[in-house]
């Protein structure tokens, strides 16, 4: 299927308005005109669960911005370090925002690689199931990509417009932020930009 720039663009409006009935302050990304709210209600169960900002990044490959992420972490979970936000069994969120087109399969081949470099021979069947998600998706410019960490049971993948699954092992949703957070991340200025409001 082919992503529809109104559809992101639509939901990009209604995200916003929800983050603005709630009086959420707006925090931006350095190097990108996103901004994100600090507090959303994220849909659970049939009931909304508030999720706070803990922090903002831009990720780059080879000084070419690739996509803004934020990081949320449920609010009353008392998180302190980088480390404690990985581990923390609770509605996450990483919401990335695409600066540039990407092939869903490079996206794809992307997060495999940096999952293998802390977890390099585990979560086989969970990476090929990650990758024929990501990887038949379109992303364009201005894509949300939305990772939500499901406590006691996995992983959803919301590609707005494309794709909205789920993997279902925890693990491997710890395995997933620790891209971000782990011994092995993406860098330091992304880490300490995704914790900087701990």
């Amino acid at each position: 299927m082919r992503h529809s720039p109104i559809r992101s663009l639509a939901f990009a409006a209604t995200f916003l308005t929800a983050a603005a009935a709630l009086g959420s302050e707006m925090v931006g990304v350095r190097g990108s005109q996103v901004q994100y709210p600090s507090v959303v209600d994220l849909p659970a169960d049939g009931k909304p669960v508030r999720v706070r900002l803990t922090g903002t990044a831009m990720r780059t490959k080879a000084v070419v911005n690739v996509y803004a992420v934020a990081s949320y972490v449920q609010e009353g979970v008392k998180v302190r370090t980088a480390e404690e936000l990985a581990a923390a069994d609770a509605y996450k969120l990483l919401h990335l925002v695409l600066e540039r087109d990407v092939a869903g399969k490079d996206m794809a081949t992307a997060f495999t690689t940096a999952v293998r470099k802390n977890y390099p021979s585990q979560f086989g069947d969970e990476l090929r199931r990650f990758e024929s998600l990501l990887g038949s998706a379109t992303l364009r410019k201005g894509q949300h990509v939305m990772l939500t960490w499901l406590p006691k049971a996995g992983l959803r993948c919301h590609v707005v417009g494309t794709v909205d699954q789920r993997v279902d092992n925890p693990a491997f949703a710890r395995a997933v932020w620790d891209i971000y957070f782990g011994r092995n991340h993406l860098g330091d200025a992304v880490k300490s930009g995704l914790t900087s409001r701990l």
